[in-house]
This record gives C-alpha cells, structure tokens and sequence, in this order.
C-alpha cells in the first residue's frame, strides 16, 4: 500500500485466468528464501517505480484456506519516493501505474470495480486510518 498526497498507487492489468483487468496494490511472488519486506519494497520498485524508507505490515491472511497453505503478506509503505533509476518490472508484465484518491478507491470498492481481495485490504486500511495520513 503506497500513499502519495491523499492518491493509493493502484498497477492496471489484464489477468488471463479470470480475463479481465484489475486494479490491484503492487505485489508479485516470494522468491526462494525471500524476506516479505524486502519482497514488497522489490514489488512496488519493479511496478510503479517507487520505493519507500520503510514498510510496516498491515495484514497477514489465508486467502483461500481450504484448499491452499498460501499466506499474502499486505504492507504499508512509509515515505514513498521515486526512484531515479528503478528495477524493471518481469518481462511478461504490462501493467499501467494509476494513482486513485482514497475515498475513490474505496467507491470502487462498493461499487464492485477493485474485485482483489489484498487490494481490498489495503484500501479498507487506508480508508479507515486516512486521517493519520
């Protein structure tokens, strides 16, 4: 969850296996023996190139439980800047950064526009704890 003057950084992109685009908080997959915050600060350099000083870990959850052991890890980034020369994001992705007013990011929530279950989280936080913004 990256915050930029009251704006969520949400990446744009087509997902084949429900073939539809979604908006969604930077994220990606664990490397073998990666930490999760090193994981988040790579993910959010590699999707939108931003970074941040620090992360604090706003939820650790079971997405689908009954028939998976996949944890998702959902952080906070603190003090986000841009990175003058970022890492590139895996040559498969094509995703478009776009930067959504908080409470607009929870209308689409309401409104059944953001469907991600981690980006519904994240943006549910930022919506409840946007006066500490």
């Amino acid at each position: 969850l990256a915050i930029i003057d009251n704006k969520i950084l949400l990446v744009k992109q087509y997902r084949y296996p429900n073939a539809t685009d979604t908006l969604e908080i930077p994220a990606g997959k664990l490397e073998l023996g990666e930490d999760t915050k090193l994981c988040a600060l790579r993910e959010l350099e590699e999707e939108t190139g931003y970074s941040a000083k620090s992360i604090t870990q706003i939820a650790k959850f079971l997405p689908t439980p009954g028939y998976s052991d996949e944890w998702l890890y959902v952080y906070e980034a603190n003090d986000v800047f841009k990175v003058e020369n970022p890492l590139n994001c895996d040559e498969d992705e094509e995703i478009e950064v776009v930067a959504i007013d908080i409470d607009k990011a929870y209308q689409k929530i309401v409104n059944g526009e953001i469907f991600d279950s981690k980006t519904m989280i994240a943006i549910m936080h930022a919506y409840i704890n946007k006066r500490k913004i």
